[in-house]
């Protein structure tokens, strides 16, 4: 399979799928005439979590897809709470928060 038929299997799959998406990466600047040397493709995907299963389903078997994986997508990264506890304390720091004293 050269990489014109990988992406248009891909593009069945996402659109059976009823995925919105768009190809960006060297596949879409090839397309516009700006050519690069890299072959993959980069899709950026609008994945409600209602079309979780059917992108398994379009993907599985010929592509290596983790359920575990598309559905972490979902959870807010583990270093956020790490970044909150950070920004309040320069808050703190820079007088923002006004500490109370007893």
């Amino acid at each position: 399979m050269n990489e014109q038929e990988l992406l248009a299997d891909c593009l069945r799959r996402l659109n059976r799928a009823n995925v919105a998406y768009y190809l960006t990466g060297s596949m879409a600047s090839n397309y516009w005439g700006i050519p690069r040397t890299t072959h993959d493709l980069d899709f950026v995907v609008q994945l409600p979590m209602s079309t979780v299963p059917r992108i398994l389903q379009e993907f599985s078997g010929d592509f290596y897809i983790e359920e575990a994986a598309v559905r972490a997508a979902y959870q807010p990264p583990h270093w956020a709470k790490e970044l909150q506890l950070t920004e309040a304390l320069d808050r703190l720091l820079s007088r923002e928060i006004k500490p109370k004293l007893t």
